[in-house]
């Protein structure tokens, strides 16, 4: 498990704003209890995830961090789960 460092000019990440853990159904998207929230937007209404509360949700979906849109997009090739992603800024 390691970070990955988000530049954020804007500053509305958290320090520590969202956990993404591939699996092979989608990405497993844990909020680390951010003030503004991760939401996400897959095909429908976009749907604020509960603080500490792991969903997954499938590839494509676009992630609401702050002022910032990620698409998680699926793995080219073949593909090993070894972990999670804490994000960090």
């Amino acid at each position: 498990q390691r970070p990955v460092a988000v530049a954020d000019f804007s500053r509305s990440l958290a320090p520590t704003h969202v956990r993404l853990e591939p699996n092979f159904e989608g990405v497993l998207v844990t909020d680390l209890g951010s003030v503004g929230g991760t939401w996400a937007f897959a095909g429908g209404d976009p749907k604020r995830l509960q603080p500490e509360t792991a969903v997954t949700v499938p590839f494509g979906t676009v992630l609401a961090l702050g002022s910032r849109r990620v698409r998680l997009g699926r793995p080219a090739g073949n593909f090993e789960v070894k972990g999670s992603i804490p994000v960090r800024v």
